[in-house]
């Protein structure tokens, strides 16, 4: 028995001894000095590494930047997770640790990826010179490989696939896409067939495919949609949200589908004004634009400016179109009923708008681009005006502007004629239906008064009828370009009788580059009559659309400059107004913001604009032109807000909040409430000096003297130990200071 014990410990004491020296050559002299600098105590004289040294043995993390050719020796790092060798001239990569989860090596010439460990999710290989990839681990989450060589892909992509890049490759064929795919970028291929897309899909990328001739049915999550430079003619039924980089596109039907893609029902539309009342669309005819249209199951067009429509169905059936008619007409049909039983039936809908009364009437609508007026800076104005009545009428446009902040520069149009703070319009005659549209341009005086009141008038009068419009813009240091106005008060005798709430939503692209499209999503309250929505007027060619409570406003093709190339084109504005529900009570708020798209970029969320029904109408609520919270150099908050129109204002809470949520009011600051004026307010918040790191939120709760009350945007600031770097003014025009200690490199 005691033999036996002491062999036992004799094997257990050999093994001990081997294992405490395992060395083995790392042939690549660099990848061996970048593991000597990674753990110096892992190699012996003889420059051979110990695959159980401590340090190997707990390495879950290796970036490399130096120069290295050959990786022979990573897979005796048995633990290790994240490998990052991107960059560094890779020619041959050996067997992977079974470990590994993240692997980078893209910018490489590699022509050979070696076998995938079974739990890796995150694989990025692009810029290499790759012809084939291996099998694909099931746990792989993000999938980019673009500009290899590859020509042919796995026959099956992991199940928990979410990003998929193959652009820039020799492919042809694609296999099945995995449920959860959330982005799909195959440009630059030589692919024909896309197979089915899953539900969840949001980005579809598919650019410069010469064979590719139709797509499969879009998901509705889809956001983006990249099928330029292809054959592609028509498009499946896209949603409303989605942006499509080609001009123009197209549902795909019977009449446009030579090509056999999958087709729809589709309703294509025409409004027109029957000025004779013949029924037909002849001479002296205008198209009607911006006139309500819906089919049965609630979805609304709206007709554009050349007074067409589209409805396309992803179910058979039967379908009724029909058209709010406009004051003085009726329309010719009324409605029509479509009964589609294939997916490829169409249908043409025209509707007559025929006068059954002799009136005059003529509509105005002046908006101005900017939310607010900024001394030095160009400001305009938008007019647009319709003869709405059943006679041909010739009108007069005078615009009254306050020539003491404001230097008239230019108009969209030719014939305008200055005459002192006067500007006026003759532009002959104009038929029955007709719109025009008419931008002057301004700058504002730098001796314009920061709190001032820009006030402008426009009248449009002809021998029978004049209406007038006005505008009244406050004139501030800086405001948000993309911004959402609401009627901020009615009565509820005013809702009784079917008043109206207008909204204006401006933009503006402040980015670097052409906004191709601009599509702004406009989700609606429950607390207004989406069947009682009407268009004003928009900035740019539009489509409107209402589906499940939601406003698209699509700009295909608007090509908006960015606003450092063309400030004053940079601009866009969408008008609209929308009754609040019968049901709405004394004290209701009804809220209201939108979303807008440039391209496929995150979307720009605007401010939450309110309309409250009170007993009592106040002309010029208080406005909250400015709110932000800084941290200054001694780790204290300071609360800064501008506001005007402080009439009721009583008192300011300002309020803290670690997460976002459950604000507690940490200070109070009384209201001047002196009308008109602009007022400026501050508040430091002490921080104690034992405050955890992190984020704090911070908001004002403004308090009404009747009791009501309502919330400024949040504010977030990040508190760390990190040296603090003061950046000041902000936002800055010509001059910004930096002041902090050690700074080595500063991008802004």
């Amino acid at each position: 028995m005691r033999q036996k014990l002491t062999i036992i410990i004799a094997y257990m004491l050999l093994t001990l001894v081997s294992v405490k020296a395992q060395y083995v050559n790392i042939p690549d002299s660099n990848f061996r000095k970048a593991l000597i600098k990674n753990f110096p105590t892992c190699f012996n004289a003889a420059g051979q590494m110990d695959t159980v040294c401590t340090g190997a043995i707990y390495a879950y993390v290796l970036v490399f930047k130096d120069s290295i050719k050959n990786l022979d020796g990573i897979q005796y790092i048995k633990n290790l997770k994240w490998l990052d060798c991107s960059g560094i001239g890779i020619e041959s990569i050996p067997k992977l640790p079974d470990s590994l989860i993240y692997f980078d090596f893209y910018n490489n010439k590699l022509a050979i990826c070696p076998p995938l460990p079974k739990g890796l999710i995150k694989f990025l290989g692009f810029n290499n010179q790759l012809t084939s990839l291996p099998e694909l681990p099931n746990s792989l989450k993000q999938l980019n490989c673009h500009t290899n060589l590859i020509s042919a892909l796995p026959a099956k992509l992991p199940d928990s696939l979410i990003d998929f890049d193959v652009d820039a490759n020799q492919i042809s064929q694609l296999p099945d896409f995995p449920k959860p795919l959330q982005s799909i970028r195959i440009a630059n291929n030589n692919i024909s067939i896309v197979p089915t897309l899953p539900d969840s899909l949001k980005y579809l990328i598919a650019n410069y495919n010469p064979n590719l001739f139709c797509l499969p049915p879009l998901p509705k999550s889809l956001l983006y949609l990249g099928v330029s430079n292809t054959p592609i003619k028509c498009l499946p039924k896209w949603p409303s949200a989605c942006t499509i980089d080609i001009f123009n596109p197209k549902v795909c039907s019977a009449i446009n589908n030579s090509d056999h893609c999958q087709p729809y029902p589709t309703i294509y539309g025409f409004i027109f004004n029957d000025n004779n009342s013949n029924g037909i669309y002849d001479n002296g005819d205008v198209p009607r634009s911006n006139m309500r249209t819906g089919l049965d199951d609630g979805t609304l067009d709206y007709s554009n400016d050349s007074g067409h429509f589209t409805f396309s169905t992803d179910t058979l059936g039967s379908y009724t179109v029909d058209i709010t008619t406009p004051p003085f007409y009726t329309s010719f049909p009324f409605s029509n009923i479509h009964n589609f039983i294939k997916n490829n039936d169409v249908a043409y809908d025209t509707f007559a708008l025929q006068p059954i009364i002799i009136k005059d009437s003529l509509s105005l609508h002046m908006t101005s681009l900017q939310s607010r007026a900024r001394p030095g800076y160009p400001f305009a104005y938008n007019i647009r005006y319709e003869n709405e009545g059943t006679t041909v009428q010739s009108p007069i446009l005078y615009l009254e502007f306050d020539s003491s902040r404001l230097i008239y520069d230019s108009s969209s149009v030719a014939g305008v004629v200055q005459n002192g703070d006067s500007l006026v319009l003759m532009n002959g005659s104009m038929l029955q239906g007709s719109i025009k549209n008419v931008n002057f341009y301004f700058k504002v005086k730098i001796s314009a008064g920061i709190g001032d009141n820009l006030e402008a008038n426009v009248t449009i009068q002809t021998a029978t009828i004049a209406n007038t419009d006005s505008s009244q813009i406050i004139i501030t240091r800086s405001c948000d370009p993309n911004e959402k106005e609401a009627t901020p008060e009615l009565t509820p005798s005013q809702v009784a009788s079917g008043n109206f709430i207008d909204y204006t939503i401006r933009f503006q692209n402040v980015g670097n580059d052409t906004a191709i499209a601009v599509v702004v999503a406009d989700t609606l309250s429950n607390k207004l009559r989406s069947n009682f929505l009407q268009m004003l007027g928009t900035s740019h060619l539009c489509r409107t659309t209402l589906t499940k409570g939601i406003i698209y406003f699509e700009f295909f093709n608007i090509n908006l400059p960015d606003s450092n190339t063309n400030k004053q084109l940079s601009n866009g504005f969408i008008r609209f107004r929308i009754r609040p529900d019968s049901t709405t009570i004394l004290g209701d708020s009804i809220p209201n913001k939108a979303s807008i798209y440039f391209d496929y970029n995150t979307p720009v969320v605007t401010n939450t604009c309110q309309t409250i029904i009170k007993n009592k109408l106040v002309i010029l609520p208080l406005q909250l032109l400015s709110y932000k919270a800084s941290l200054t150099k001694n780790r204290q908050v300071l609360n800064e807000w501008m506001t005007v129109h402080e009439l009721n204002t009583a008192f300011f809470n300002i309020q803290r909040s670690g997460t976002g949520g459950d604000f507690k009011t940490i200070g109070k600051v009384n209201a001047v409430s002196v009308g008109g004026r602009l007022q400026a307010y501050q508040f430091t918040d002490f921080l104690q000096s034992e405050t955890v790191n992190g984020n704090l939120y911070y908001r004002l709760e403004m308090w009404d003297k009747d009791g009501a009350k309502s919330y400024s945007p949040l504010q977030r600031i990040i508190l760390s130990d990190a040296n603090e770097i003061s950046i000041y003014p902000n936002p800055a025009h010509d001059v910004v200071t930096i002041d902090g200690k050690d700074m080595r490199k500063i991008s802004i």
